[in-house]
């Protein structure tokens, strides 16, 4: 009878024993860490409610797509930023560590 060997790469054995880190987004006195789907807006039904007139009842969400997480605009009255710059609604903008989200007063960073 054949017997078949497999054998990993030294590399894919590297890869695989590294945990990958997972993003944690830090508010106010507030820290969580990134899951799939994060809503942020003023309704209290959102997973981050910010209390601020400026901000909308929904207002931008926080998205994973196959380990890379994005946020969209919701389509809200005073915009969404990401690092200073205003996204569009429906607009999406890949995050990453040190990246910063402004909602109306709010800042919000990306660890």
């Amino acid at each position: 009878m054949d017997e078949t060997i497999y054998k990993r790469s030294k590399v894919a054995d590297k890869n695989s024993r590294e945990k990958k880190k997972s993003l944690n987004l830090k508010w106010q006195n507030n820290s969580m860490t990134l899951g799939r789907t994060i809503t942020i807006g003023r309704d209290r039904n959102n997973t981050i409610v910010l209390d601020d007139p400026l901000v909308s009842r929904r207002h931008a969400i926080i998205e994973e797509k196959m380990g890379t997480y994005y946020i969209r605009d919701l389509g809200s009255t005073n915009s969404t930023y990401v690092n200073k710059n205003p996204i569009l609604p429906n607009q999406e903008k890949k995050l990453q560590p040190g990246s910063v989200i402004n909602i109306g007063k709010s800042e919000l960073k990306i660890t």
